[in-house]
Parts: C-alpha cells; sequence; structure tokens
C-alpha cells in the first residue's frame, strides 16, 4: 500500500493534505536526486525548444519579432471569436506564443 492509500484510509479530511505534502515531497526529492535545479524546471518543460522560432521564420540566435508575433496572436484570437474553431496546428501556434509571452514577463532584468 503506498502512502497516499494509507493515510487516505486514516481520516479523508487529512488524507488529501497529508497526501498532496506527499507528493509534493516525493517530488522535490526526486528532482534534487537527478541534480535539476528548481530554477531549471521551465527548461525541461518545454517540450519542442525552437518550435515557435521555426514556425515563426525568425534564424537560430536571432530574436523573434514581437510586432510579428502580437499579429499573428491577434489573427488567430479573431478566427477563434464567435463559434469559429481553430485547427489544431492554429491552437498549438497559439499556445505556443502565449507562453513565449509568458516566459518573457518571467525574465530576470
Amino acid at each position: 500500500m503506498d502512502l497516499c492509500a494509507a493515510r487516505q484510509q486514516a481520516g479523508p479530511a487529512l488524507g488529501f493534505v497529508s497526501c498532496y505534502h506527499a507528493i509534493t515531497v516525493s517530488l522535490a526529492e526526486s528532482s534534487h536526486k537527478r541534480g535539476v535545479m528548481a530554477d531549471k524546471f521551465i527548461k525541461d518543460a518545454i517540450k519542442k525548444p525552437g518550435a515557435l522560432r521555426k514556425s515563426m521564420g525568425a534564424k537560430k540566435g536571432e530574436p523573434i519579432d514581437k510586432q510579428k508575433m502580437s499579429a499573428k496572436k491577434a489573427e488567430l484570437e479573431k478566427k477563434a471569436e464567435g463559434d469559429k474553431k481553430l485547427t489544431p496546428a492554429q491552437r498549438t501556434m497559439l499556445q505556443r506564443i502565449n507562453l513565449a509571452e509568458t516566459l518573457g514577463k518571467m525574465r530576470k532584468k
């Protein structure tokens, strides 16, 4: 029996909090064991680095044009208004643009 199941049997209200704590602790321990630093988790979370750059037509080493990116985002959001739906490729592009904007805000200055 795993730790979460044992704690849930002990008490339903306490079990959830304890289970959450156990999972959080085990994740922290496993990332520490692998030698992954906590501030580098985003690097591991990005599945296809450079995919947005490639689809936006920017060459490697050059910054992606923010005006071009915001124009593409506005275009995709306009297509998605109302009952209209985006294709899976368009949805992926919009998600990548949103992620790039978010990560740009997180950058230390």
